[in-house]
């Protein structure tokens, strides 16, 4: 395929409603607010690696870590620990807030769907972020692809000269196909970081780093207010990316679900309503008050 980003549709795949795929309702939590994955995209597309990345995350002058879920008025270390089970890769970021306390934020989720194509995932912490906050690249979707009888016609059709009992088998019994829909895929040589993750001989990152023991480059900082904070990520650029509910990979989500780590000490309460209306101040007319009669006298 000759295109930098490709789009593949799964086995379970029918057509998705274009609204499913851009949903832009704010996090669950104020605590996620801190931690904008639009913002982690964008380091993870530019990192060489999962150790790179990690020290990317943590880095003050990158303003994308501003996360403080202990309320020590200190920004929080985000360690980043990889989980591998075949074409599968799980990168969970995770805040450790004591000596054996730990709260998973989210996780880079990517999948070797053919020989050189990935799809690629971010999926806030529903403890934190709600149900389905997910982030993908944003190239295509679902309403631009025809309707077919089967997925294997609507995938032949894009690929062009593969007939559909091709892209059947070449796809397979995957177990890793869930919920369809349009997968955007990257191709492993668009990123640094996806050459070495794919590339041979490879061994997967898990931080060194714990409650106690940090990088030697480390120190922490005060976090920023929400509202500064907010003003600086308008500058992310959200073309290349955009919300779904649809979480393609089946083994993904086992592995990340087996290897979750939450605790009581983080401090991530749901978000507050919304200011309450104003009150009404206006009352009722005041009573016009009557004007003395002033006799005249005769």
């Amino acid at each position: 395929m000759n295109r930098k980003i490709g789009a593949v549709i799964f086995a379970a795949a029918m057509s998705v409603s274009p609204a499913l795929l851009a949903q832009d309702a704010e996090p669950a939590t104020e605590a996620a607010e801190d931690l904008d994955l639009y913002g982690v995209a964008e380091l993870l597309k530019g990192s060489e690696s999962l150790e790179d990345f990690e020290k990317r995350l943590n880095q003050e002058a990158n303003e994308v870590n501003n996360l403080d879920l202990d309320g020590d008025d200190q920004v929080d270390y985000i360690t980043v620990v990889e989980e591998v089970e075949g074409d599968t890769h799980v990168a969970i970021l995770r805040v450790p807030l004591g000596e054996n306390e730990f709260q998973d934020v989210a996780s880079v989720e990517l999948e070797k769907v053919s020989a050189d194509e990935i799809a690629v995932q971010i999926v806030g912490d529903e403890e934190l972020y709600g149900p389905d906050y997910i982030i993908e690249p944003a190239e295509t979707s679902a309403s631009a692809w025809p309707i077919f009888e089967s997925t294997a016609d609507r995938v032949a059709v894009f690929f062009g000269n593969l007939s559909p009992s091709q892209v059947t088998a070449s796809l397979g019994p995957s177990n890793v196909l869930i919920a369809g829909g349009v997968v955007v895929t990257i191709r492993v040589g668009a990123w640094p970081l996806l050459r070495v993750m794919f590339g041979p001989g490879y061994r997967p990152w898990r931080s060194p780093y714990r409650w106690g023991i940090w990088p030697p480059w480390w120190r922490p900082w005060r976090p920023v207010a929400r509202s500064i904070y907010r003003s600086r990520h308008a500058r992310w650029s959200h073309a290349g990316w955009h919300r779904t509910k649809v979480r393609h990979s089946h083994r993904a989500r086992n592995i990340y679900h087996t290897q979750r780590r939450t605790t009581h000490l983080a401090k991530h309460t749901p978000r507050a309503p919304g200011p309450a209306p104003a009150p009404h101040t206006k009352g009722p007319p005041a009573a016009k008050k009557k004007k003395k009669k002033v006799r005249i006298p005769k």
